[in-house]
């Protein structure tokens, strides 16, 4: 019993349950485990969310794993990650799992990020789509560039209702199934260059009613034919040059009536026929630079009163039929370096029927 004297002089009796050698030897006891958060066993990936964190990886703090937004592991060396990885990370909203050496992924991986926008799992060795993709409801954008996916199918991209962005860039695509896009009914940019497609066929686009921009530059695309953009009304941007493109079927660009800018150039068209260009009506811009053209019928921009841009270049181009840019009444600019005309008559904005502001680049 210890009796304490206060200031008053009074005196009170406080008893203490204790002895003497659990006094001296019994350190005060350490904060309960329940206030930290053992990430050790998630390898590189538990030392980086630490690191960002400032704390052993043993001893992050409970509640501050929700506070991490950004989370950036690229250029780790990963080949694979543990189920858990990304437990407790529920503010995450950018995932970098770029530039690894990821082939797979568990199951439910992502499961627990509700609020994740965007997810960078470029330049691995995935071969198809991760599962571990599917049901993200919140995410906005997916870039799987750089890896070695072979064929989209139906049911890759299952349960991602927000995606707006999906990059398959530089993969070894050979073929998007028809469908396989569908449920990406918010898409407004899809990016499919430098893959390994041959052919566009009906149906690989369906679901893309607000796609505003397609990137099919350097695939092995030989042909255009009708029906492919059926299921793309709202398109702006459509980028394919770099192709094998020798020819475009009747109608097959009918459909693009919102279209913008289209590039075709580096194909190997060698005529235009007249029509290939019908229904384009807000065509702005128009490259058909480094083609094999020798010669431009008149009609064949009839639709294109709207066109400012026009590139020609470096075809080898022998005649320009008389007033054949006649119905181009707002281009601004012509591009025709490195032709083969044989009049130098041939290349002025009279002879061609250009308004008297257009510019023709020749040199």
């Amino acid at each position: 019993m210890i009796f304490l004297r206060l200031k008053s002089g009074a005196l009170i009796a406080a008893l203490i349950m204790c002895t003497s050698v659990a006094w001296a030897q019994t350190p005060p006891a350490p904060p309960t485990t329940a206030a930290f958060r053992d990430i050790c066993s998630r390898g590189v990936v538990g030392e980086t969310i630490a690191h960002q964190l400032r704390s052993p990886c043993s001893r992050v703090p409970a509640d501050a794993m929700g506070s991490i937004e950004t989370l950036n592991l690229s250029f780790l060396g990963l080949s694979q990650l543990p189920a858990d990885a990304f437990d407790g990370l529920t503010a995450l909203t950018y995932l970098g799992l770029n530039s690894n050496e990821l082939e797979s992924l568990p199951e439910g991986l992502f499961l627990n990020l509700p609020n994740l926008r965007e997810l960078n799992l470029s330049v691995n060795r995935f071969t198809r789509i991760p599962s571990a993709v599917k049901n993200l409801p919140a995410l906005n954008g997916l870039f799987l560039g750089g890896n070695r996916i072979e064929t989209v199918r139906v049911g890759d991209l299952a349960g991602l209702p927000q995606l707006q962005r999906l990059s398959l860039l530089g993969n070894q695509i050979r073929l998007v199934a028809p469908g396989a896009l569908s449920t990406l009914t918010n898409l407004y940019e899809l990016d499919l260059s430098h893959n390994q497609m041959q052919r566009l066929q009906p149906g690989m686009f369906s679901g893309l009613s607000v796609l505003q921009a397609l990137n099919l530059v350097a695939n092995q695309i030989e042909s255009l034919t009708p029906g492919v953009f059926a299921e793309v009304p709202s398109l702006r941007i459509l980028l394919l040059a770099d192709n094998h493109i020798t020819r475009i079927e009747t109608g097959a660009l009918a459909d693009l009536q919102s279209v913008i800018a289209l590039s075709l150039a580096q194909n190997q068209l060698h005529s235009l026929s007249g029509d290939e260009f019908d229904g384009l009506l807000a065509l702005d811009e128009l490259d058909l630079n480094g083609n094999l053209l020798n010669t431009i019928p008149g009609g064949v921009f009839i639709d294109q009163r709207r066109l400012r841009y026009l590139g020609l270049s470096y075809n080898p181009l022998r005649e320009l039929h008389q007033n054949c840019f006649a119905d181009l009444v707002s281009l601004r600019v012509l591009f025709l370096q490195e032709h083969r005309l044989q009049n130098p008559a041939h290349s002025t904005g009279e002879w061609l029927g250009l308004p008297e502001s257009a510019l023709i680049m020749a040199e």
